[in-house]
């Protein structure tokens, strides 16, 4: 290639978007060519900040497939340039990461105002004085309330100081009516920080609340070890 052709190929070689045999053509002129490195640093400077901060999320493989086949070069056309077609192939590459963070960023707004729900629903709760506030006790230490409006059927529980349970377990909390207990939620907890659950529920039907360890990430659908932690709520 040519050093035109190659500078028009950095793009794609900065996201690992070119075939093996342009990758090495690319990286034999590097080795001779201070230009094109500059090039190729900026390249990765770019990339690396528009990752930042984000978890990699895979995106859909039908998105996928539509770019690379909207960029992929038709018989019927003629046969593209070397450098034409892998600036297209590394805009494809640009836009199927940017897809991937677009997912990303959709799923932390969803949990961001998941837990500012939650969080609004436990303040109102504790400033009503209808409700009612319960703390459970048991072998793992840490400060766990449960507060709850009979009337309304809202609640929340909120947990402080919680030891993580291991990183293939997660809390389970349960509410109790008899011997058939009830899936509230589960959670793992955070350093430092309350973990709020909100939990809607007829209240009077239950006698009490409890937490256990279960398998991760969704926890189990009947209780397998004994509760860890536990309080009466009255009802029932």
């Amino acid at each position: 290639m040519t050093h035109d052709e190659i500078r028009d190929s950095i793009a794609g070689y900065a996201l690992r978007a070119l075939a093996v045999e342009d990758a090495r053509d690319v990286e034999a002129h590097l080795a001779t060519c201070d230009e094109c490195r500059r090039e190729l640093a900026l390249f990765r400077d770019a990339a690396a900040t528009l990752a930042a901060g984000f978890a990699p999320v895979e995106p859909p493989a039908a998105l996928r497939g539509r770019v690379l086949d909207g960029v992929r070069p038709r018989a019927r056309f003629g046969r593209l340039g070397t450098g034409w077609t892998i600036g297209l192939a590394a805009a494809a590459a640009v836009i199927v990461m940017l897809a991937g963070l677009a997912v990303s960023l959709e799923q932390r707004l969803g949990a961001l105002t998941g837990r500012v729900e939650s969080e609004t629903q436990a303040l109102a709760l504790l400033a009503d004085p209808a409700s009612h506030v319960v703390t459970l006790s048991g072998s793992a230490a840490g400060s766990v309330r449960f507060v709850f409006d009979p009337t309304t059927g809202r609640g929340a529980l909120v947990a402080i100081g919680l030891r993580d349970p291991g990183p293939d377990f997660v809390y389970q909390l349960w509410l109790v009516a008899g011997a058939t207990p009830r899936s509230a939620g589960v959670f793992r907890p955070a350093s430092g920080t309350a973990v709020i659950v909100a939990v809607g529920a007829d209240f009077p039907r239950y006698q009490a609340v409890a937490i256990s360890v279960e398998h991760g990430p969704n926890g189990a659908a009947r209780p397998s070890t004994a509760p860890v932690l536990a309080a009466r709520l009255g009802g029932g």
